[in-house]
């Protein structure tokens, strides 16, 4: 992802740190442009227009991209990324994928999820943002990383 996003961090650290795996010395949470010092964490971008489903289907979409990263031996992760359109009283779900991995992941594997897209039905301006979240199993332990939004909400020219 650019440099220009910020790392947003979802923490384990926590739950981490009750099975011993990390110190207690890491980053515990937060927002931050630098690499964080925690062991697992995701990494979501802003919400955009891909260029890629345009070159490569012709459509006009909204996409946010996110990456989840371990520093432990994993498996059985699932990256969440959900997109949403803000409307004046409430803001709408207008996307939801979830990324699998299969089986045990190395650690500093990274899982990502560049799949997650809204179709525009038309031009009218409109504003978005992402939501990511994982479950994965470290330690023979199900982890949860609760729900983190990106850093901006972008106002793109598509609407429903």
């Amino acid at each position: 992802m650019k440099n220009s996003r910020k790392r947003i961090k979802l923490i384990l650290i926590a739950i981490l740190a009750s099975a011993q795996l990390i110190t207690p010395t890491s980053n515990a949470g937060g927002v931050g442009g630098t690499p964080p010092q925690t062991a697992c964490y995701i990494e979501i971008g802003n919400a955009h227009l891909s260029t890629s489903l345009n070159k490569n289907q012709g459509l006009t979409a909204v996409k946010v991209n996110a990456i989840s990263y371990c520093n432990f031996t994993h498996s059985n992760v699932e990256l969440t990324v959900k997109i949403y359109k803000v409307g004046r009283f409430t803001n709408y779900l207008v996307a939801n994928k979830t990324v699998k991995s299969g089986g045990l992941s190395a650690p500093g594997m990274r899982i990502k999820n560049q799949v997650t897209h809204f179709v525009c039905k038309n031009f009218k301006k409109s504003r978005f943002f992402g939501v990511a979240s994982s479950i994965a199993t470290i330690n023979s332990k199900q982890m949860f990383a609760p729900p983190t939004r990106s850093e901006k909400i972008k106002t793109l020219n598509c609407g429903n």
